[in-house]
């Protein structure tokens, strides 16, 4: 049996609340906006999607998740800003980005990269670009206001300390995808 797998960073309680703050002004002043919102329980900083990974190989994942975490100090972060994926004529992704720590999760998603079993490394040939999801556009043409707003209404930034990377489970349902911790690893205190 295979398991859909991704590793990531969560954001902070405060981070988290921020964004739900967002998303529910988002959905109160554009209620024809046909966007997908992501649930406020499952944001996180995706690292690097794996896709399905046979349970015999959960084991080699999770000893590459603890190679690059032992390479990768405490740092900090700052989510700050919003737009959207790949551009404003076409609008696919509402996503918040990050300020402060850019470098620090480049450096964690390439040394995964490096660990990774290369079986887990087909599919991502665009560059690493933090950022989190927090709504999927279903119709473009009914988020033209939405989507402008974004940049007269930037997402105010909320910082916290990284200190663990996750490899989670991903388990699709009809009503949507449900995210289980599978381990929780603290990044090297050094």
């Amino acid at each position: 049996m295979a398991k859909r797998m991704f590793i990531a960073v969560d954001l902070s309680k405060e981070a988290r609340a921020a964004a739900a703050g967002m998303i529910s002004a988002a959905e109160q002043d554009f209620p024809d906006a046909k966007v997908k919102w992501e649930f406020p329980a499952k944001l996180h900083l995706t690292l690097r999607f794996l896709g399905p990974v046979d349970d015999r190989k959960v084991a080699y994942v999770l000893n590459a998740v603890r190679t690059a975490a032992t390479f990768t100090k405490l740092f900090n972060i700052t989510l700050a800003g919003a737009g959207v994926f790949p551009n404003t004529r076409r609008p696919r992704v509402i996503w918040l980005g990050v300020r402060e720590g850019r470098e620090e999760l480049t450096g964690l998603a390439n040394g995964l990269e490096e660990a990774l079993p290369a079986e887990y490394l087909q599919g991502e040939h665009r560059e690493f670009s933090p950022h989190c999801t927090i709504g999927r556009i279903k119709a473009p043409e009914s988020c033209r206001k939405l989507v402008h707003a974004l940049e007269d209404r930037p997402f105010e930034p909320v910082s916290w300390t990284v200190n663990e990377i996750v490899l989670y489970e991903s388990v699709l349902l009809p009503t949507g995808s449900v995210y289980s911790a599978i381990e929780r690893v603290t990044l090297f205190l050094g």
